[in-house]
């Protein structure tokens, strides 16, 4: 079995088990894309003329993303759930046209609009989850306006991670975004850093100093764990809020910003509001739209996939090769709850890096500790069948392999093809498969997460 057109399901229309009429359908599929005005590689199309559960099996282990649409020609593609779990459209044959067409307008919809913002917002904040999809789907929506923002979800979700994404998602992308932790510091701290000070405001005050609304002045103010603001704050944030006004601390005069506020919590603000501890209008001025930051528990899929940026990211920082985590380990790491949520999860990540020797990092060197695995069961019993699991390990030692041979090439393609003793083509060909570029391993990349 073989794919006609793209390796991976990457990006593009890929086929398998291809017939005539597989190749007719993969047309019309770059037909109607044209028609409503995406390009190829801005859809991930498979189309199945045969089914050989071996390789679908193999097709959904290595694909990099969900599949958005699987054109299934056979009827037995129903039975490979592995490769059904990826597709978030499937359509089956005998099909009228106007059906296909439908699957291809909402794969439109989904796609959010601008190219870049899609990547952007891909590229950092991680996942395939429905839960995370859905969230990158609002962030440009409500970027597009300048009302204030609530974001809210448990420690260590990535709060910040989308207020950010809402700042660069808009019209104020080039201006600047000033985070503030508003339980770290004091009252009277707190006041003068957001609305600075006069000289000889008070003891320390030897000179004047703009604050930080200032600073974000036709920009994006984060106020982070805006919950922990004392009732004088926040009777100080309701008036700037009203206004855009303000008077830094010991001066006369009033000063305007023009400032898009985003908070964000943990705690839910509506019950805070009713035990007390929160002005309900100052709630109501904070909470014009809400987005929530699912639970790394709720993340179905996505933990791996993250595992994968924080190894890259400190393969990097630490100027080494990428580690990989083993089978065994993926599979316990997928049924932990990790209360620490994604903070948890990077934070033992390093911690592995660090105290593992060899290329793979184990369930001990994660958790520094035995941990029992979904209330008893050992490693092995989330294993899948032979060709599930073969097909994860093959697709994470070429993942493993190709970075550390683009590594000590310094990003030179034909260079590191000449070392694997592959033809470039082929070589090209397993980096699109596993959505390696090239450029992020040469000197001057741009390597920020």
């Amino acid at each position: 079995m073989t794919l006609s057109s793209s390796t991976d399901v990457a990006s593009g229309i890929s086929g398998s088990g291809c017939t005539e009429q597989s190749r007719a359908v993969e047309n019309r599929c770059r037909g109607l894309l044209h028609q409503i005005g995406l390009s190829v590689h801005e859809a991930r199309i498979l189309v199945v003329g045969s089914a050989d559960h071996a390789a679908l099996s193999e097709i959904a282990a290595r694909a990099v993303a969900d599949i958005d649409l699987l054109v299934a020609l056979d009827a037995g593609v129903l039975d490979c759930a592995g490769l059904l779990a990826r597709c978030r459209q499937v359509l089956v044959a005998p099909f009228e046209e106007a059906l296909l067409a439908r699957c291809i307008d909402a794969i439109a919809s989904e796609s959010g609009g601008d190219p870049l913002l899609v990547d952007l917002l891909e590229r950092n904040i991680i996942g395939r989850s429905e839960a995370i999809r859905s969230l990158r789907r609002q962030i440009p929506t409500v970027a597009a306006y300048t009302a204030p923002v609530a974001i809210s979800g448990e420690t260590g979700t990535g709060k910040e991670l989308v207020a950010r994404a809402v700042h660069y998602c808009s019209p104020r992308q080039d201006r600047s975004f000033v985070p503030v932790n508003c339980a770290a510091l004091s009252d009277d701290l707190l006041l003068a850093e957001l609305f600075g000070h006069e000289r000889g405001a008070f003891t320390d005050a030897r000179q004047a100093r703009r604050g930080l609304v200032a600073q974000a002045d036709g920009g994006t103010l984060f106020l982070d764990e805006v919950d922990s603001l004392s009732a004088r704050a926040q009777g100080a944030l309701l008036r700037f809020l009203q206004d855009r006004e303000y008077r830094p601390v010991g001066s006369e005069r009033l000063f305007h910003a023009d400032v898009r506020v985003v908070c964000a919590t943990n705690r839910d603000l509506h019950a805070w509001v009713d035990q007390g501890h929160f002005r309900e209008d100052l709630y109501y001025r904070l909470n014009v739209v809400d987005l929530t930051v699912p639970p790394l528990r709720e993340r179905h899929g996505d933990v791996e996939l993250l595992a994968e940026h924080f190894l890259g990211h400190l393969g990097r920082q630490y100027e080494e090769p990428q580690k990989c985590l083993h089978p065994l380990t993926l599979r316990w790491m997928d049924t932990y709850d990790w209360p620490g949520n994604v903070r948890e999860l990077e934070n033992q990540l390093h911690r592995s890096h660090v105290m593992c020797s060899g290329p793979s990092i184990c369930v001990p060197a994660v958790m520094g500790e035995p941990v029992q695995i979904g209330g008893g069961a050992s490693p092995s019993a989330a294993l899948g069948d032979f060709q599930d699991e073969k097909a994860r390990v093959v697709a994470r030692f070429e993942r493993d392999y190709l970075r550390r041979i683009l590594e000590t090439t310094n990003g030179n393609v034909s260079a590191a093809a000449r070392r694997a003793g592959k033809e470039r083509r082929a070589f090209t060909r397993l980096l699109d498969k596993h959505g390696i570029a090239p450029d992020r391993f040469r000197d001057d990349a741009d390597n920020a997460a």
